[in-house]
């Protein structure tokens, strides 16, 4: 049953994805709305099994999906009280998202999360920018230099986080960098939990179905690649919710349990996108726990020791042969913690 589930959630994520790939608008609230139509329109014909094992079409269960339109809506109003300077509004609707009442839950409940393991492999990258590049350089951005962190996917502008990729191709996509760019490898000394904003996820059984399905308007609003011409501009749309679903993590991020967001890489989206191909791609944001004057966060320091950056030129990762001897040669070097002067 649980692969029946997941199978349902992934024919969806490859129809989605083949729509975000193809944009139709170049205002953005106009693309989200366009979507938003084609996603109730994939629900209103989607057939699932109920609590006796008979198959009935999510149509047919209207209070469902009632509610995943209203997540659409409130999404919508709250881009458009961004745009319109109404950030009361936005306020309000924001907090319907993240925080509790005394009778309704928020829907960050449903988010559905999933764990990162202990020991498992993660690589960040920057373009070389002429000088040899030190493990704090690959790190996140130092507390003292906040102010220039910009606008981005999951970013709070001049709140640092570590931003992580599942694979070196992930890192030179995301870079949008020329030849070359520098790259160390992570791996945490722990577990811990993040969202999962990611296309093609694990879902361990049916009863998960939902948190999908809730949660999926936002992450939509979350994965509308930005147009080319437009990168490098100061206001992005496409970046509104992105951000605001960062500030909820950052405000239930705790000392002892870092939290962050685990997303599927834009770059990657495609009418013939595949599972293998979106899991090669899929980005963690961590927010800084422990603030400081100057340096780094105690915290991740801690919990993700790093290699020495290594220099690849972007020419020598076309072949699959050199790629693999880079990937390997930076996965046994020594990991070590962040040493700060």
């Amino acid at each position: 049953m649980a692969n029946e589930v997941e199978n349902l959630i992934h024919d969806l994520d490859q129809k989605v994805i083949s729509r975000l790939s193809q944009r139709k608008y170049n205002d953005f609230f106009q693309e989200l709305e366009n979507i938003y139509s084609y996603y109730i329109s994939l629900l209103d014909g989607l057939s699932i099994k109920n609590a006796h094992g008979n198959m009935i079409k999510l149509g047919e269960i209207p209070a469902h999906l009632e509610h995943i339109k209203k997540v659409c809506d409130d999404i919508k109003r709250m881009i458009e009280s961004y745009q319109n300077g109404n950030l009361i509004q936005l306020g309000k609707i924001y907090n319907r998202l993240f925080r509790s009442t005394a009778n309704r839950p928020p829907l960050s409940s449903h988010f559905p999360k999933i764990t990162i393991e202990q020991d498992s492999l993660w690589y960040r990258g920057r373009g070389y920018k002429g000088k040899n590049m030190e493990m704090k350089d690959l790190f996140h951005v130092p507390f003292e230099e906040r102010g220039k962190i910009g606008v981005n996917r999951f970013s709070v502008i001049g709140y640092p986080c570590l931003y992580l990729a599942s694979s070196i191709n992930c890192c030179i996509k995301e870079n949008h960098c020329s030849n070359p760019i520098c790259i160390s490898a992570f791996k945490p000394t722990s577990e811990f939990t993040v969202y999962d904003f990611t296309f093609f996820p694990h879902v361990p059984s049916a009863k998960d179905i939902w948190s999908h399905l809730y949660t999926y308007p936002i992450k939509i609003a979350c994965s509308i690649p930005v147009q080319e011409g437009d990168r490098g501009n100061s206001f992005i749309p496409e970046y509104i919710i992105p951000e605001y679903v960062l500030h909820g993590t950052i405000k239930q991020t705790k000392a002892s349990k870092p939290l962050g967001i685990a997303y599927t890489s834009t770059n990657v989206f495609s009418t013939s996108v595949t599972k293998e191909i979106a899991i090669e791609h899929i980005n963690l944001a961590i927010p800084t726990v422990q603030i400081r004057d100057k340096g780094f966060c105690k915290n991740l320091s801690k919990l993700f020791p790093l290699t020495k950056p290594i220099t690849l030129h972007l020419s020598d990762c076309i072949n699959e042969d050199i790629l693999k001897a880079q990937r390997d040669e930076l996965n046994g070097m020594v990991f070590g913690p962040l040493k700060e002067t």
